[in-house]
């Protein structure tokens, strides 16, 4: 399947997420890699991804980038403690055990199922300064 045409349904469906909040949601980036694996897989990892990112961001951007063998979606948000980052993937896990949003499954569903495919999630955030996840289909140590 081509990995563009499920980030540009993920994009589309996760515009009603915002609210109208003054957040700009992007596709950037011309690469259309393909993937020989069960679309839906890709679908939910995205999906989990740009909901974290709508939740957590007010104001600002959020990209989704397609290159050749990755997707990174980037946002303006409010960005993760290295504490938090440290948790992230584990089931439960909320930075803000106090929010209504979500049960702290996201991340975790979003990295099981990346695993289970071959491909690596990772995330780099800093305080006050966004989030960037990337879905990287082929591995660092193969590339």
């Amino acid at each position: 399947f081509d990995v563009r045409e499920v980030a540009l349904e993920e994009i589309d469906k996760a515009q009603a997420l915002l609210n109208g909040k003054p957040v700009e949601l992007a596709l950037v980036g011309d690469a259309a890699p393909r993937l020989f694996a069960p679309r839906a897989v890709l679908g939910v990892v995205l999906r989990n991804l740009l909901r974290n990112a709508c939740h957590f961001t007010e104001r600002g951007r959020i990209e989704v980038e397609i290159s050749p063998d990755a997707v990174a979606i980037r946002d303006t948000g409010i960005g993760m403690s290295a504490e938090t980052l440290r948790h992230a993937f584990e089931p439960f896990y909320r930075a803000d055990a106090f929010s209504p949003m979500g049960k702290g499954f996201g991340l975790t569903i979003a990295n099981r199922l990346a695993r289970r495919f071959g491909w690596d999630l990772v995330l780099e955030s800093e305080p006050d300064a966004g989030t960037v996840a990337t879905v990287r289909f082929t591995p660092a140590n193969e590339s």
